[in-house]
């Protein structure tokens, strides 16, 4: 248990993912007639996943480096002839 909760502190990405995807899977779950809906499901497993002691000062470079990495193209707003 220990490696994962560490694995999640160096690539919070994982922790990210991991979020969305218990969210997204707990959400679709009914109990009867209720269910806690996918966006209440991604909150709270984001507050479980949270509960780990991360160091979130990273999360903010690396959505912010896939934001502005260029793409394959030969430059932003360049035409080639």
């Amino acid at each position: 248990m220990q490696w994962f909760l560490q694995t999640l502190r160096d690539y919070p990405e994982i922790a990210i993912f991991l979020t969305l995807a218990l969210g997204f899977w707990f959400g679709n779950l009914k109990f009867g007639k209720f269910s806690f809906g996918v966006v209440t499901s991604v909150l709270l497993a984001g507050v479980l996943i949270g509960q780990a002691k991360m160091v979130t000062h990273r999360i903010p470079a690396v959505i912010s480096d896939s934001v502005t990495r260029p793409g394959p193209s030969a430059g932003f707003g360049q035409r080639t002839m």
